[in-house]
C-alpha cells in the first residue's frame, strides 16, 4: 500500500504479493461494486430523513448564515423543507443545497439518499445566533427525530485493549464526528473469542 503495488497494475510475477494474493487490483474490486438499484434507493428514500454533519461553517453564497456539509444517510432533502437539529431541536429550514464539490446546485429535484451519495452542502436559516452546531450533530425529520438518549445497550468488539473492560470502566464514546465521555454501567454477557 505505501509503494501502490497492486492499486492500478498487477505487480509482476516474481513480486512476494503474487505467492498469496490472486484477486484483481484495488481499481478492480472497486468497479466491480455494483451501483445503487432502484430497491435499494426506495428503500432510503422511504426512511426517515438523517443527515451527518460533518462541517458547520458560515456562507452568504449558499444563501443563509449558516451552511453545514456532511452525508444523507437516509431520507430526501429538497429547498425549503424543514429540518431538526439534533441534539439541539431547534427547527432549520433548508434555503440551498449543493451536492458535491462543485457548486452544482439542487433547484430542481430533491437530494435522494442511496442516489446522490456525495458530499452535501446545505444553506439553513432559521437558527439563533446562540446556537451551538457542531461536527456530530444530525439533521433529521422533525415528524421522526433522533432519540437523545443517556444510556443504550450495545454489543462491543474488543480487540487489544491494556486494560480490563469491568463495570464502571470510563470509555469515550466515538459517532461520527462527535465523542462523549461514557461509563460501562453493566456487562450483560461475555463471550470469549
Amino acid at each position: 500500500g505505501l509503494c501502490g503495488i497492486n492499486l492500478v497494475d498487477i505487480p509482476g510475477e516474481d513480486h512476494p504479493l503474487r505467492l498469496w494474493y490472486k484477486h484483481g487490483t484495488l481499481l478492480d474490486v472497486l468497479e466491480e461494486i455494483p451501483p445503487a438499484d432502484h430497491d435499494s434507493i426506495a428503500t432510503a428514500m422511504s426512511r426517515p430523513t438523517r443527515m451527518v454533519i460533518s462541517d458547520v461553517f458560515k456562507s452568504s453564497s449558499l444563501g443563509g448564515d449558516l451552511a453545514v456539509c456532511g452525508r444523507l444517510i437516509c431520507g430526501t432533502l429538497a429547498i425549503k423543507d424543514k429540518l431538526l437539529v439534533s441534539p439541539s431541536a431547534e427547527i432549520a429550514q433548508v434555503k440551498t443545497i449543493q451536492v458535491g464539490l462543485n457548486s452544482r446546485h439542487q433547484n430542481d429535484r430533491p437530494v435522494v439518499a442511496g442516489a446522490d451519495n456525495l458530499s452535501i452542502t446545505v444553506g439553513l436559516v432559521g437558527i439563533p445566533d446562540n446556537i451551538l452546531i457542531s461536527p456530530g450533530d444530525i439533521l433529521c425529520d422533525p415528524a421522526s427525530n433522533v432519540p437523545v438518549v443517556s444510556r443504550f445497550r450495545a454489543r462491543v468488539l474488543v480487540l487489544d485493549t491494556p486494560s480490563p473492560l469491568v463495570q464502571g470502566t470510563q470509555v469515550d464514546l466515538h459517532l461520527g464526528g462527535r465523542y462523549e465521555a461514557a461509563k460501562i454501567s453493566r456487562l450483560n454477557q461475555l463471550v470469549d473469542a
